[in-house]
């Protein structure tokens, strides 16, 4: 499952089956996430390895938004 957390509320919430990979982080954020925020948002993500992969950095930016990455979420 993955949602994100924006002015005190859930938002853009997914449930998948199966494992998250790159293809699903992409379709979440460019479908749900990124167009429910808005641009000039910070998001926060863990340090799977395909979170830290150019794709994601290109598609946040390009919404506007800042790519933060924390080692202290799982």
């Amino acid at each position: 499952m993955m949602s994100g957390y924006h002015l005190g509320k859930l938002v853009a919430p997914f449930t998948g089956i199966g494992s998250c990979n790159l293809q699903v982080l992409i379709a979440w954020l460019t479908e749900m996430l990124l167009p429910t925020i808005g641009a000039g948002k910070k998001i926060v993500l863990d340090n799977a390895s395909f979170h830290r992969c150019q794709l994601v950095r290109e598609v946040v930016e390009t919404a506007g938004c800042e790519l933060i990455y924390s080692l202290f979420i799982n």
